[in-house]
């Protein structure tokens, strides 16, 4: 059963806010049950859920792609209506990267791609230019702009997509599996780049299975299942738990994993329970240090 979010008044109005999103395919299937979600400044996000739980159908609704069968979508606080000027609004503040860029990317070259959202939003020659240039340079392609996007390499296509996205300055970036298909340099690399867009203000949800990345790099997590979400907190208080987790068709993280195992061992004290492999580390270290 999912757990309502209620809204704290005492607290800045979310960029953006999921109230009870409910989803209807045709054909009957129903992919979203209901689902609550805030997004507030600047906050990394991590969505995270078994195949099939409906994290990129969730996704899609974030920027006015599909519209809810039921549920209300709100951004600073006002409801979207699905019509021209308010999508338009919706996807200036809300840019989605989809999982494969090849779905993305239709542009003949780079800058083309780039340059496409920015035109549609009926900025004048130079602001286009300018976002256009501060976006190739975020990701670290300005190299490619006269590239065709058909010689990309896919990590490549990756950068080209979010700068698309990037471009349209959005207060909340969305990405689904954006690790998905690079080697660990490439995702390194586009890690950097996406905490520095997030330093910058950018609001990021990342959808994942990687639980481990989840837990070291999100300040909250939202666990979709079956449709529902089942919870949205602090990482250290819903990633610990092995048999919620697995009823949801997910495992802990195995930095939790190791964590708890050393404190069986009586080698690591209860209360330190390490977010990050440098904090693992540091208490290792401390604890070799003290015996």
């Amino acid at each position: 059963m999912a757990l309502p979010l209620v809204q704290d008044r005492t607290q800045p109005t979310p960029v953006l806010r999921a109230e009870r999103l409910r989803y209807v395919y045709e054909g009957g299937d129903e992919a979203l049950r209901g689902v609550d979600l805030e997004v507030h400044h600047g906050r990394r996000i991590a969505l995270v859920g078994a195949n099939g739980a409906g994290k990129t159908t969730l996704l899609l609704h974030l920027n006015g792609t599909l519209k809810p069968t039921s549920g209300v979508l709100y951004i600073e606080g006002e409801p979207v209506e699905y019509h021209r000027r308010c999508l338009k609004r919706l996807r200036a503040t809300v840019g989605v990267v989809l999982q494969n860029p090849d779905d993305q990317l239709f542009a003949g070259a780079v800058y083309q791609d780039v340059s496409f959202g920015p035109l549609n939003l009926d900025l004048d020659e130079t602001e286009v230019r300018e976002r256009v240039e501060q976006a190739l340079e975020a990701m670290d392609i300005s190299g490619l702009r006269h590239r065709p996007t058909h010689m990309l390499s896919h990590g490549q296509k990756k950068r080209v997509a979010i700068a698309g996205a990037v471009a349209m300055q959005p207060k909340i970036l969305v990405l689904d599996e954006p690790m998905a298909g690079l080697d660990p340099s490439g995702a390194w690399q586009l890690m950097g780049l996406l905490k520095r867009l997030n330093e910058s203000g950018t609001s990021l949800i990342i959808a994942t299975h990687d639980m481990s990345f989840a837990y070291e790099w999100a300040q909250e997590v939202a666990i979709l299942s079956g449709g529902t979400m089942v919870a949205q907190g602090p990482p250290g208080g819903l990633m610990n738990d092995p048999a919620t987790l697995a009823h949801h068709g997910l495992r802990i993280p195995w930095i939790v994993e190791v964590s708890k195992l050393l404190m069986e061992c009586g080698l690591l004290p209860a209360s330190a329970m390490p977010r990050t492999r440098d904090e693992l580390r540091t208490a290792l270290l401390t604890l070799t240090r003290r015996s």
